[in-house]
């Protein structure tokens, strides 16, 4: 494949089709070219809000990392701190789009896969237990700021970070 063409298979990746993301995915690295997919990914992550299906799609196997779900991705380089904190800045947009009629089953089933991956899956915490304070205290400023948010989630995480980082609370 060409460099164009790679790059023409790239923009699949925008889409909010996702069912489709794995096989360009594949092809990319395939190719030889996972530099086309590296930039790709990063760019999606900082655009989470302009392409949520595919930013939610990216995020679960990125931080699944490494289940075997995308083989593909496991050598993909990627910023686990804009990761989560678009994770966290779509709670409250997703809940917004939950309350219309016309997007709430979509934003709702978002919803539950950003909760689970934050919450249940315990991303979030484990990324304060394994982060220096300087990206903690990004993403916690960015915590903070969610209202939305049910406060067992609330207490889960303002407990880890106080023990953690007592100075930070």
């Amino acid at each position: 494949m060409t460099v164009c063409a790679l790059q023409e298979a790239a923009k699949f990746l925008y889409l909010p089709q996702v069912k489709y993301h794995n096989l360009v995915i594949d092809r990319l690295v395939a190719s030889g070219n996972k530099k086309v997919l590296e930039k790709t990914i990063d760019d999606i992550i900082l655009r989470s809000r302009e392409c949520t299906e595919s930013f939610i799609f990216f995020a679960q196997n990125l931080l699944d990392d490494r289940s075997g779900k995308l083989e593909s991705l496991k050598e993909v380089g990627f910023n686990k701190t804009f990761v989560i904190i678009g994770l966290m800045n779509l709670i409250s947009r997703l809940s917004k789009l939950a309350e219309k009629k016309e997007t709430s089953l979509a934003a709702r089933k978002m919803l539950k896969v950003v909760d689970n991956l934050l919450f249940e899956k315990d991303y979030l915490l484990l990324f304060i237990f394994e982060n220096n304070e300087d990206q903690v205290q990004i993403v916690f400023s960015e915590f903070q700021k969610l209202i939305e948010l049910e406060n067992h989630y609330k207490t889960k995480i303002n407990t880890a970070i106080a023990r953690k980082f007592p100075n930070m609370i």
